[in-house]
């Protein structure tokens, strides 16, 4: 037999209904939202920081160790041709000297000493620019196998991330802008030796010059 509830007693089991759905409600929020902030507050890996010394790279690397020495060779074969072009202009202007200005004699040797001028000026700019071009070449394609080489190591040995290191210099010796230039690029305060990847990159960038 049906059973029929009084208003007051069917108003009373629809309020028991409507809490009960709320409670639910608020239960499953209140355990999403718990989720979320434990997922937020979950531990995370640190990262891995490796340093590299570039000065001490470039300073003891074999590549450039070698290009240097032949830039310094040609700057010698250079030099050695300005001295004999420079000589063949003075010796013109010697013989300009025992001539007679109102000569035809002297005027052409006026032209032939202006022209060697032009020419010695124009030589000594081309060379100064190929020298100008020759280094910065060499010092971007060494930059890039340094940076593919120290990227290689720190893969290695399990790193995130490399800094660039600079030796500290002497501050009680700089004026203040130096010494503000010198803070302002200076890219690591602290490390401990055992993050410096410096000797490992230049032993595996040898190697691979050695080997070539």
């Amino acid at each position: 037999m049906n059973r029929v509830l009084k208003p007051k007693t069917f108003a009373t089991a629809i309020t028991l209904v409507a809490a009960s759905a709320m409670l639910g409600a608020a239960g499953v929020v209140s355990f999403n939202l718990g989720k979320t902030q434990a997922q937020v507050a979950a531990p995370t890996e640190p990262t891995a920081v490796a340093v590299l010394n570039l000065q001490d790279v470039l300073g003891e690397l074999a590549e450039n160790t070698d290009f240097q020495a032949n830039v310094n060779a040609k700057n010698e074969q250079l030099q050695a041709e300005l001295a004999r072009r420079q000589s063949a202009v003075q010796t013109m202007q010697n013989d300009l000297e025992l001539l007679d200005p109102a000569s035809d004699a002297y005027s052409t040797k006026e032209d032939q000493i202006f022209d060697a001028l032009i020419e010695l000026r124009t030589w000594q700019s081309i060379q100064e620019q190929r020298n100008v071009l020759d280094q910065r070449t060499h010092l971007a394609n060494l930059y890039r196998k340094i940076v593919q080489a120290g990227g290689a190591v720190a893969e290695q040995q399990g790193y995130d991330m490399v800094l660039l290191d600079t030796q500290v210099p002497d501050l009680d010796r700089l004026n203040p802008e130096q010494l503000l230039n010198a803070i302002a690029t200076r890219k690591v305060l602290f490390h401990t030796d055992d993050v410096d990847i410096t000797r490992d990159v230049l032993e595996r960038m040898n190697t691979a010059y050695n080997n070539r």
